[in-house]
């Protein structure tokens, strides 16, 4: 900054202070105080109980294991400054397929700053945050079909027109839309058929169902934005890893 600009706005400042002097040191030090606060990092440390995940990483759903997989269990944090991975822990799978890690789980330490573990397998799009117990991975399960039977709860006219379509997040980011579908009414139950969906994490436990997206729907042409978002309804594809065909089933009912 040029120096006479700096002495210029210095002396500026000098001024104002003087004649508003409390109010000025005041508000200056109330800010630094709120922003020290409200976007705190107190500790990077992971000091909660002790976890433990290990499983099988396969290479289909045949059964067949991937020897030698490289596993990452990262440590990283998300908040007011922005996320970053902190460490990483990388091992490869024995001869069984078989990998394990052993971590100590982030805990709430009073800041604003959230930090958590998160296991990935590079190049897919496996990526559970804080995994715990048996685990047996599937990355190259990246696809899913579904059937989803819609339940009409009125017929309407054939001036009407159902569209309905699948938002994908094989990566946890719903994506553009594909598969777009519609037909005109009068409507009766339907069952859809979608082919080749892109999903996220495939694993074998029950309870972490894969990332795969939004079905959404909307009668007639405006209930469509421009991003292909139905304003209706929809709800969110799970998938069961390696079945053939997922089921859904979703009642049609306008807002």
């Amino acid at each position: 900054m040029d120096k006479g600009i700096k002495k210029m706005l210095v002396g500026n400042f000098e001024a104002l202070q003087r004649k508003n002097g409390f109010s000025i040191r005041y508000i200056f030090v109330t800010f630094i105080l709120l922003t020290s606060i409200g976007c705190s990092k107190i500790s990077l440390k992971s000091n909660g109980a002790k976890k433990v995940v290990e499983g099988i990483v396969y290479d289909d759903c045949n059964g067949k294991i991937s020897v030698g997989k490289k596993i990452c269990l990262k440590y990283a944090s998300s908040g007011c400054f922005g996320g970053e991975d902190i460490s990483e822990e990388v091992l490869y799978t024995d001869q069984n397929g078989y990998f394990k890690f052993r971590y100590r789980e982030s805990i709430n330490d009073g800041s604003t700053t959230s930090y958590y573990h998160y296991l990935t397998i590079p190049n897919s799009t496996i990526n559970i945050v804080n995994p715990d117990g048996n685990l047996n991975l599937y990355p190259n399960d990246t696809i899913m079909n579904a059937l989803i039977q819609l339940k009409f709860h009125n017929t309407y006219s054939s001036r009407d027109t159902f569209f309905c379509q699948f938002k994908p997040s094989p990566n946890g980011i719903v994506e553009e839309a594909e598969q777009i579908q519609y037909f005109v009414g009068p409507f009766r139950d339907t069952t859809l058929q979608f082919r080749n969906l892109r999903i996220g994490n495939t694993t074998s436990r029950a309870n972490i169902l894969s990332n795969c997206g939004e079905f959404k729907w909307g009668i007639g042409r405006n209930r469509l934005d421009s991003y292909y978002t139905g304003h209706d309804g929809g709800f969110r594809l799970t998938h069961t890893v390696c079945t053939e065909t997922d089921h859904f089933e979703h009642d049609v009912v306008p807002r």
